[in-house]
């Protein structure tokens, strides 16, 4: 990862931690436990349940648990997991429930992750602030921008350029046809960063295309989970043996084969109607997805990731009357739904589980056949 973009997910927590005030909320629920303890009454254990409550609500809705996958490993290497939202959360709990019994050592543990919290935080800010002073800034997207990401295995054995070269290739020759279909421009794909922490490529979107994205993410993960229904219902009829055994084994590969088939006609034909260009090449466009939309569903199988992201949209202000625009907070609501179909796509690559062998690459029929053709119509 860029250090532009390494600031960017600092600035988030820093933000975080100073709009939410973990800190002091954390040295309040240690000091309500301390005085529910030299103090028992009803009062006192009223206090500490309202702080713990407050707290547990704060770190759960917290924006840093919907990081994207890439993000997330970040934290992970910055160790910032389980000090922000809901690993922070977790921590709070498995002190209390681990000493039920030991209530002071709780409140000691409890002081010690407030004090740990707080030094993590000034840390974060010192380290901001450093470099701005050098002119590093945050990588924020603007308001209604987008990007899209490619996140190469984490045990990929290919580091050559030529293997890099050719995946670029293949994210430049994807998101060139979803645009074109999108937005009707025929232009490059903006290369936004290459990340080094994980091998990641990150490419500029209309906010139109990330919806896109998201949707044709969504799809095929559903695919390949169906596909995996089918795997392991096949490994469980393993008992039988014989010509019938052979029989079902074929109805089950035809099955798996017509998902994929089936899945990608659907969404070709959905993606296709938004094109708004001419016949001829709406008809050279969809040969085009298709194509593309099987070598992305191949990737899948290859142990890529993929992500969206994009600028969540600010609340419309209200007046000095307290009224808000009507159509101004319309626009908000739509844009607002939209953020949450792209996170979706974010969590459903998250809670992916990827099994061995080809899932994905299933049922593609000449998926080479004019690999290097030109898209331009």
């Amino acid at each position: 990862m860029n250090v532009e973009r390494l600031a960017r997910l600092i600035d988030l927590i820093v933000d975080d931690f100073e709009e939410n005030e973990i800190g002091p909320k954390l040295s309040n629920l240690a000091a309500a436990l301390q005085t529910k303890l030299t103090t028992p009454n009803p009062d006192n254990d009223q206090r500490f349940k309202t702080q713990l409550d407050t707290l547990h609500q704060t770190l759960e809705s917290s924006r840093l648990n919907e990081l994207t996958p890439s993000q997330a490993l970040v934290f992970e290497e910055i160790e910032a997991a389980d000090r922000v939202g809901h690993g922070l959360a977790v921590r709070v709990m498995d002190i209390l429930n681990s000493n039920a019994l030991t209530a002071n050592l709780a409140q000691q543990q409890l002081a010690e992750l407030a004090n740990e919290i707080t030094g993590f935080a000034n840390e974060l800010s010192t380290l901001l602030n450093g470099l701005e002073k050098i002119n590093v800034e945050p990588d924020y997207l603007e308001e209604g921008e987008a990007e899209v990401s490619i996140v190469f295995p984490i045990d990929s054995s290919e580091t050559s350029l030529e293997y890099l070269r050719k995946e670029v290739d293949d994210l430049n020759k994807i998101f060139k046809v979803l645009t074109e279909v999108v937005d009707g421009d025929t232009a490059s794909t903006k290369l936004r960063t290459i990340g080094s922490s994980s091998l990641l490529v990150t490419v500029g979107a209309s906010l139109g295309v990330a919806l896109v994205a998201a949707k044709v993410i969504n799809q095929l993960i559903v695919m390949y989970k169906n596909v995996m229904d089918i795997r392991i219902k096949q490994e469980e009829l393993e008992i039988i043996k014989g010509k019938k055994k052979q029989q079902i084994d074929k109805l089950l590969e035809e099955s798996q084969v017509d998902i994929l088939n089936d899945g990608i006609k659907a969404l070709v034909k959905e993606l296709i109607a938004l094109y708004k260009g001419d016949k001829g090449r709406k008809e050279e466009l969809a040969g085009f997805l298709d194509r593309y939309l099987r070598k992305l569903a191949r990737k899948f199988d290859d142990g890529f990731s993929f992500e969206v992201d994009s600028e969540e949209p600010d609340e419309p202000e209200a007046d000095e009357n307290g009224n808000v625009d009507g159509e101004e907070l319309r626009g908000y609501e739509i844009a607002m739904a939209q953020q949450r179909e792209i996170q979706s796509a974010n969590e459903a690559m998250k809670s992916l589980q990827r099994h061995e062998g080809p899932i994905l690459a299933l049922g593609t029929v000449d998926e080479d056949v004019d690999e290097d053709a030109p898209l331009e119509a």
